[in-house]
């Protein structure tokens, strides 16, 4: 049998294994108090640089311009986009395919008479699944750094 001073110091030692867990959390939290920075003010002896003003860039502008094939012989527009990945003639007409991964551009030449050369007289320009695109951007996907292969825009 215990006596009673025994039973209280026992009662006593079970309450403080009950708060020692959380004196353990309250000790590993510490003090959390916000750190606080200092920044340098700013340098206001600097001189103050003017704002360069130039016109933004028109995409449009760099783009190659497909009016430029019009009138022009399947030599010359093979010239100016290299080999074509299609040929097809039939009678006074012969279309010309230029195609990458991402659009297929297409040149149609007429043959006024039988004695005359053919003439690019339409182009067209798709995406690869047969939607319409713009042209100049589907010839700029094709030619080269996106620019015609001789001197011209």
């Amino acid at each position: 049998m215990m006596t009673p001073m025994i039973e209280q110091r026992i009662m006593a030692m079970k309450h403080t294994f009950k708060l020692l867990p959380l004196l353990f959390v309250a000790a590993c939290m510490g003090e959390t108090t916000p750190a606080t920075t200092q920044t340098a003010a700013p340098d206001t002896n600097l001189p103050t640089l003017a704002p360069i003003n130039t016109p933004p860039m028109e995409e449009e502008a760099l783009l190659p311009d497909p009016t430029r094939l019009t009138g022009l012989n399947p030599a010359e527009i093979q010239a100016l986009l290299g080999a074509p990945t299609l040929v097809r003639r039939d009678a006074n007409v012969q279309m010309m395919l230029f195609e990458n991964g991402n659009c297929v551009f297409e040149v149609v030449f007429f043959e006024p008479t039988p004695s005359e050369h053919f003439k690019a007289a339409a182009t067209n320009a798709r995406t690869t699944n047969g939607t319409d695109m713009d042209q100049s951007k589907c010839l700029a996907d094709l030619l080269p750094m996106g620019q015609w292969l001789d001197t011209g825009k």
